[in-house]
């Protein structure tokens, strides 16, 4: 009987912990977004910065977007601002094969990453369906 009384104030004091910890996750959560955020715009000027010196490629350039822009439609609190990030993603992975098909063709790079390139469009536009399809 004591270890059934225990065990029910021992759950009572884990719940109530649980549920002090809640709101402070959300916004420990929300931090980490933000310094995530502020962490990729980081790597995209900077990678900007070297794509514009000849440093760094298109190809680099688009991924450092890439990155922010799966975090942004990942942490939206709406489904239309997921959406709307998918899209941006679609239009990047677009650009990403067509640069990839560029240097297909010009012998810098293999129909494998052409293929790839493909693959990676289509996932992106089926994200993107299945979010509007969640509406």
């Amino acid at each position: 009987m004591k270890t059934v009384i225990f065990l029910a104030l021992l759950l009572g004091q884990i719940s109530a912990l649980f549920a002090e910890d809640a709101p402070s996750t959300a916004a420990s959560i929300d931090d980490l977004v933000k310094q995530r955020i502020a962490v990729l715009t980081q790597i995209i000027e900077y990678t900007r910065k070297q794509y514009d010196v000849g440093e760094a490629t298109e190809e680099q350039l688009l991924n450092a977007t890439l990155d922010l822009d799966v975090l942004h439609r990942d942490s939206a609190k709406s489904r239309a601002e997921q959406i709307a990030w998918q899209e941006r993603i679609v239009a990047i992975e677009q650009k990403k094969k067509a640069s990839i098909d560029r240097q297909v063709a010009s012998g810098n790079a293999a129909q494998i990453d052409a293929l790839r390139a493909a693959e990676r469009v289509l996932a992106a536009e089926q994200k993107r369906l299945e979010l509007q399809a969640t509406k």
